[in-house]
């Protein structure tokens, strides 16, 4: 399998489309909800809230629908703030950093 090397991935501009967020047990009650713990205190979520793009949200709703009885989806995250999402990525890298005192920058940031 090839990797898509970081910095390409980092050359790819973030457009939002303007599509509406939408919590998702809204769309699909039966769905389990398991966000990362420190994502939902960063973000201020309930136990079971996670946002989605509504056109996601019911995409999600229909593939739950068509699963077999007794089966459910588990969403462990959704939409992730960029905000959010650098919080956690500096607190890993600190954690990994400090865990591993000899690893030079270059691979911590691997």
């Amino acid at each position: 399998m090839d990797v898509i090397p970081l910095s390409n991935l980092l050359k790819i501009p973030i457009k939002d489309n303007g599509e509406e967020l939408v919590i998702l047990k809204d769309f699909c009650s039966k769905i389990i909800i398991n966000i990362h713990p420190q994502s939902r205190k960063i973000q201020q979520l309930l136990k079971d809230e996670c946002y989605l793009r509504q056109s996601a949200a019911k995409r999600i709703c229909k593939a739950q629908k068509s699963l077999p009885k007794g089966y459910k989806f588990m969403i462990w995250e959704a939409h992730r703030p960029l905000q959010v999402q650098k919080q956690m990525y500096i607190k890993y890298y600190n954690e990994v950093k400090e865990s591993h005192p000899t690893w030079s920058k270059e691979i911590l940031k691997q």
